[in-house]
């Protein structure tokens, strides 16, 4: 009984985000420990309705509070990323899923042990095998996140395991928004800094990520995302040119051991 009544009370405190101009002093309320932690045990073991209540006000606190996620983080762990990513999976209610997204976001961007303990728990593969059909905003924000997980040696390591993973950044790449591309190029240069093996070079060339680095070099003035594609190009070309469709142009250009 009293669970079911916290679970109508989070339905009205939503209505209550949604509605007030001047939400300071209930954000302030929910930003509070003990509230964070009941929510976050909502978010796992409440109804579907419930649920989606509370990574709606999830979503409210992340853009409007500093709080400390670790709070949360540390108390419920996996399990807590569990429930995220079983709602980021959502088909049905694309509100929630985009919700559930952008409190990844701001929960994996506030530290690195809260990434491991969301790959711990699985969301490299979700996220991935979300990305083909998602549109354009659920695409960045999906690139976002695995940008953020890369940025661990853990998460580099998922997602060169994940036999679809160089794939499906590569089909994204180019083909959904400038800033897609650049979340692209961003992956694909941790990817090539730490974990270069034949493997994953050869997939990049077979999916058409290194022919899309190539006109994106062409295409691309000065700029941060220019000079990783330049630099991936110039540390892994030698092994790309081997192969015949890489610019022959492109060898010279880069000072390429032609002989190989």
């Amino acid at each position: 009984m009293t669970f079911r009544a916290c679970e109508e009370a989070l339905g009205v405190l939503q209505l209550l985000l949604i509605s007030e101009e001047d939400d300071g002093k209930v954000i302030e309320l929910l930003s509070k420990p003990e509230c964070m932690k009941s929510m976050a045990i909502i978010l796992q073991r409440g109804s579907k309705d419930a649920r989606v209540y509370t990574i709606s006000i999830f979503k409210k606190l992340a853009e409007n509070s500093n709080f400390n996620w670790n709070v949360i983080v540390n108390d419920q762990g996996i399990s807590m990323f569990k429930s995220i990513l079983e709602l980021a999976s959502d088909e049905i209610s694309t509100k929630a899923s985009s919700s559930a997204l952008q409190v990844l976001i701001k929960i994996l961007d506030s530290s690195k042990k809260s990434r491991s303990k969301a790959i711990e728990a699985g969301a490299m593969c979700t996220l991935i095998e979300l990305l083909p059909d998602s549109n354009r905003s659920k695409c960045e924000k999906i690139l976002q996140i695995i940008k953020l997980l890369c940025e661990c040696a853990d998460g580099r390591v998922a997602f060169i395991e994940h036999r679809l993973g160089i794939g499906a950044i590569s089909k994204k790449l180019f083909n959904i928004s400038e800033m897609a591309s650049k979340i692209c190029v961003k992956i694909f240069s941790l990817i090539c800094s730490f974990h270069p093996t034949e493997k994953v070079l050869e997939e990049m060339m077979i999916y058409g990520a290194v022919k899309k680095l190539v006109v994106l070099l062409h295409m691309s003035g000065p700029s941060a995302t220019r000079n990783k594609v330049l630099d991936m190009l110039k540390k892994h070309g030698n092994f790309w040119s081997r192969y015949p469709c890489f610019p022959g142009e492109l060898k010279e250009y880069l000072g390429l051991d032609n002989r190989r």
